[in-house]
């Protein structure tokens, strides 16, 4: 069975002819061999849309929005190539493991990793995967969702006590997450493992969306305050710093020691 849809064809060799260059519509109908009132509705469509735009002189071209969605797809591409830099940067100054973790509505998975030289170090390899409520960057990345999601994985998931620390209550839970989307940090007090604390802090694309968490690891005995202090302050920063080379332009943190 063919499935083909001749107008959406015909929709597309519009676009890739206007990634080219700008163009009349006569040229357009010209290069394309589409009459001109077909291509006069394709076209009026596609500016309803916002897609293309009309040049004062009456050509016409792709609009901002496809530049978005090309930076959007990009960072699909190049997020990690990107992160892993500023990932060894972090590691070496806040001394502990660092990760980038995601969330695909169910689990948190760590995507990649920088590991601290600290002989005594918390080891965690990538594609392993920890339940969201338990983790720092789970609870980042919950704090995140839409009220509609967040209801959605409540219901469908046991708060189970991993240590005597883990959240289990629902209401307290959605406490901890309206307080982490306020401060845009998150800090897991051994919840999941005792002895091991982490944090995490967003990063975001060029839509402003939450494509991953940046993430700090560590065992818990070396979080004094000064080093949490420490730690969150670095974390925003080089969260900032991802976030802008992925075309965020919402915030940016500099540090102590760092030149604007």
């Amino acid at each position: 069975m063919n499935y083909r849809n001749k107008s959406l064809e015909k929709t597309f060799e519009i676009i890739e002819a206007l990634s080219i260059s700008p163009l009349t519509p006569s040229d357009l109908s010209k290069n394309l061999g589409i009459n001109r009132s077909t291509l006069h509705r394709f076209l009026q469509n596609l500016e309803e849309l916002e897609y293309v735009e009309k040049l004062p002189d009456h050509r016409i071209r792709l609009s901002h929005r496809f530049i978005r969605i090309g930076l959007q797809a990009q960072t699909h591409f190049n997020f990690l190539t990107i992160a892993k830099p500023f990932m060894k940067a972090f590691a070496d100054r806040v001394g502990e493991s660092v990760l980038i973790a995601s969330f695909n509505g169910k689990k948190v998975t760590y995507l990649e990793k920088e590991e601290s030289s600290q002989t005594v170090r918390i080891v965690v390899e990538a594609g392993s995967q920890s339940p969201p409520y338990t983790v720092a960057s789970g609870k980042l990345l919950l704090s995140e969702l839409s009220e509609k999601d967040l209801n959605q994985f409540l219901k469908r998931t046991t708060l189970k006590p991993y240590t005597k620390n883990t959240i289990t209550e629902e209401e307290e839970l959605r406490k901890e997450l309206k307080k982490i989307k306020e401060q845009e940090y998150a800090i897991d007090h051994e919840e999941y493992e005792l002895g091991l604390k982490g944090f995490a802090c967003p990063i975001r694309d060029v839509s402003g969306s939450t494509i991953g968490a940046l993430c700090v690891a560590g065992v818990s005995l070396r979080f004094d305050e000064k080093k949490t202090f420490e730690t969150i302050e670095l974390l925003k920063h080089y969260s900032s710093e991802i976030s802008m080379q992925l075309g965020y332009q919402g915030y940016h943190t500099t540090i102590s020691g760092d030149q604007k």
